[in-house]
Parts: structure tokens; C-alpha cells; sequence
């Protein structure tokens, strides 16, 4: 059998590294604006915890209040980041997204586009 040389092993390992992400690049907390339907604009914030909880905050407009929803997060294949929410304080919901690292940012690419609108949800992180 031939020898591959050491130069070629580093290189496929570098850039197998590149198209995955770790915990580390996305816990913490992300913000972003969505206006569902073309009505006002709504502010939210995704926490992601290291011991894999997450909430999600969704400030509303006027004087209601914020909704809170709670549940897990999982890193997904490549740069991928599943979000599951399955409570809203005291009651049991289904909030599923998906969302892709993309320059520093979480995009979703899998969620409710009726609930965040069809511009789509894109979430910076704040650097806390």
C-alpha cells in the first residue's frame, strides 16, 4: 500500500473542521426582528445555554407581554443548530426551528413562516 502523504491528512482535516461548529459558536444570546404578515415589527431573543436549555423571547407590541417560550436545543449536521420549544410558561406549545450559523448569524431555515413571516429570521448574537 502506498503512503498518503502527512501535507494531504492535514488539509482534509482542516477542511473537514470547517463545515461543522461547535457549542461554543452559537451559546449565548441572539436577537433579531421579524414582522409577521407585513404587520409591526417584533423583537426577539434566543438564548441558548450551555447545559443545552434555551428560551426564546418574543416582544410584542403595545402593552402586552412578552411571551417566554422554554425547551432544548441540539448542534445539527454541518452548521445547523435545532431549536425545540415546548413551553410557554406554565403551558405546553410546539416551537420547532432550524437554524444555520452563517457568518456569525443564525438564519432560520425551518420554522413557522405563518407565526415569523416569509422574510425569514435572522439572529445576531449580542456578545454577553
Amino acid at each position: 500500500m502506498g503512503r498518503v502523504p502527512f501535507g494531504l491528512l492535514i488539509a482534509a482535516a482542516l477542511i473537514g473542521g470547517c463545515s461543522s461548529i461547535s457549542s461554543h459558536d452559537v451559546i449565548g444570546e441572539h436577537r433579531g426582528m421579524f414582522a409577521p404578515g407585513g404587520g409591526p415589527g417584533r423583537a426577539v431573543t434566543l438564548i441558548l445555554n450551555d447545559d443545552l436549555t434555551a428560551a426564546f423571547h418574543t416582544e410584542q407590541v403595545a402593552n402586552v407581554p412578552t411571551i417566554i417560550e422554554t425547551g432544548t436545543w441540539k448542534l445539527g449536521s454541518g452548521k445547523m443548530v435545532h431549536v425545540k420549544l415546548r413551553k410557554q410558561g406554565d403551558r405546553p406549545t410546539v416551537n420547532d426551528l432550524t437554524f444555520e450559523l452563517r457568518e456569525g448569524s443564525l438564519v432560520a431555515v425551518e420554522y413557522d413562516r405563518e407565526r415569523y413571516g416569509r422574510e425569514g429570521l435572522t439572529l445576531r448574537p449580542t456578545g454577553w
